[in-house]
């Protein structure tokens, strides 16, 4: 996973030459209780991510946390039929856009959130390659 975190964040242009993320695999009970205390959605999802505050950023280059569910990434990869590796790919490429500031969810304007996805299925569509 460091390959496409380190993949994502030269990708997307970040300047930073020490860059810290903090990835944890986790079940579904796990990312439940952080999906609802955090965004108030009581249900597991795929990927969180908590961008650290800028005084660490700047102290340390330390970005923030990606928190990826392990059997949701399961599920998704056997209903996009796509390997466990892929999804898991995709998933910690989104979650790094995220601690770089993209969006895709509440006042996102269309042409920001397209631009965020379409540079995740960039990044996403070099790694797969790169698989093969």
């Amino acid at each position: 996973m460091t390959k496409t975190i380190t993949k994502t964040l030269q990708t997307a242009g970040s300047k930073s030459k020490k860059t810290l993320i903090c990835l944890s695999l986790v079940g579904d009970g796990t990312i439940r209780k952080l999906n609802k205390a955090y965004r108030g959605k009581d249900k597991a999802t795929d990927v969180l991510s908590f961008e650290a505050p800028r005084m660490c950023k700047k102290a340390n280059g330390f970005l923030g946390d990606i928190i990826i569910s392990v059997p949701t990434a399961k599920r998704n990869a056997k209903e996009q039929k796509v390997s466990l590796k892929q999804e898991l790919i995709r998933l910690a490429v989104h979650g790094t856009l995220h601690l770089l500031g993209y969006d895709h969810e509440g006042r996102s304007k269309k042409k920001d959130i397209q631009k965020m996805f379409s540079l995740q299925e960039k990044i996403v569509k070099k790694l797969t390659a790169e698989l093969i």
